[in-house]
């Protein structure tokens, strides 16, 4: 991005006048890496930050600008992603196991491992026969209790108070000349 705007600046002086051309002159420039420490090495720096430095001052006015839109997009796409991510633990709960033990079935089948009847009762590994079915025990016991820890787990990460917190900090943001300003999420940010 530097040496394009640098490109363009120099054929501009060069049309107008300003630059001499000859050999030698007008070479690709790029700023020096900060990790050059050799003797002189400041100089260069400071030399290539002079060359480059209306391409620098727009660079960081591009950063400063891209930046902060990209940050309230971001907040927004945070919070969205945590809901659907509740959503979907939710939904994959209540509809996901028959589509789990589709696959193992059919993985079973292709390794010649025999399937077990889901509707005989649950035996415990010391041969101890339960009144609970194979069917409950894996989808119930197992199932449905580890996605309710991930949902727990997810839930303690994002709480409905952290979400709300994110979703209204975008109304506070002074990026943009305050674009993002909002009345009523600065309003109930004031609450929580």
């Amino acid at each position: 991005m530097i040496r394009e705007m640098q490109k363009e600046r120099v054929t501009v002086e060069i049309g107008i006048g300003e630059t001499e051309t000859g050999r030698w002159l007008n070479q690709k420039i790029s700023l020096v890496r900060a990790g050059d420490t050799r003797w002189g090495s400041d100089f260069r720096k400071l030399v290539s930050l002079l060359n480059l430095f209306a391409e620098v001052v727009a660079i960081l006015k591009y950063v400063k600008q891209e930046g902060s839109t990209l940050f309230n997009r971001n907040q927004e796409n945070a919070t969205l992603l945590v809901k659907g991510t509740k959503k979907a633990l939710l939904v994959f709960r209540k509809y996901g196991f028959p589509q789990i033990w589709k696959k193992v079935c059919a993985f079973c089948e292709n390794h010649s491992i025999r399937i077990m009847d889901m509707l005989e009762y649950y035996v415990t590994p010391p041969n101890h026969k339960t009144n609970k079915t194979n069917q409950h025990h894996f989808e119930v016991v197992i199932f449905k209790a580890i996605l309710d820890m991930k949902n727990q787990d997810f839930g303690d990460r994002f709480s409905e108070v952290g979400m709300e917190l994110m979703e209204n900090m975008a109304a506070s943001s002074h990026c943009d000349s305050f674009s993002s300003f909002n009345k009523a999420k600065l309003l109930k940010l004031s609450e929580i």
